[in-house]
């Protein structure tokens, strides 16, 4: 098997058990400390976002090919969402990862394709644009969610709690990611 095929495939499995973790320990734990309420439509704590946004800025966006099935198989097999829901709330994340990423990417006139990891492109950077990305993404699948359990539910979802959600699960991976990168770093002998 070719080497990116390999690697796009690693990723895709990657935030499919990033989705099973959250979806089969984080939501629990949630809702064991907080009760029920409107759980089942969002969390407080939401880290496939924050991976998402992280492959989309780093790699740009080759990987969505794998992202957009990962979100409508997790929301339908893990939560057992309505496959329409879980179709719409594919697209509409995955189109809030193309906008964020387009914006970010057509002022530079850099491709689509290309992410934030080349040389020129300082750590400082780098958060900020995965930051950005995970605002933008998260206000548009804030929105578009909110209308969508609206429509069809008649419960409107405060969309702020998609953001912190979102936001926060960002934090998170970004933190897990700083803390292991420096061993490996440390480890690993540059030529």
């Amino acid at each position: 098997m070719n080497k990116p095929l390999t690697f796009h495939i690693f990723l895709t499995s990657l935030l499919l058990a990033v989705f099973a973790f959250q979806f089969e320990v984080v939501q629990p734990l949630e809702k064991a400390l907080l009760g029920k309420g409107q759980i089942h439509f969002v969390d407080w704590l939401f880290l496939p976002h924050g991976l998402k946004v992280i492959f989309v800025v780093l790699l740009g966006a080759s990987v969505m090919w794998g992202i957009f099935p990962v979100q409508l198989v997790a929301m339908w097999f893990f939560l057992g969402t309505a496959f329409e829901t879980a179709f719409v709330y594919a697209i509409i994340a995955t189109s809030g990862l193309w906008l964020s990423l387009a914006l970010l990417n057509m002022p530079a006139e850099r491709p689509l394709n290309k992410g934030f990891a080349s040389g020129e492109d300082t750590t400082f950077r780098l958060f900020r644009a995965v930051i950005l990305v995970a605002l933008i993404t998260s206000l548009i699948t804030a929105l578009g969610m909110s209308t969508w359990y609206a429509s069809i539910d008649g419960v409107w979802v405060f969309p702020m709690k998609f953001l912190i959600g979102d936001m926060l699960g960002t934090l998170v991976i970004l933190t897990i990611l700083v803390a292991v990168r420096k061993p490996i770093l440390n480890t690993v002998k540059f030529k």
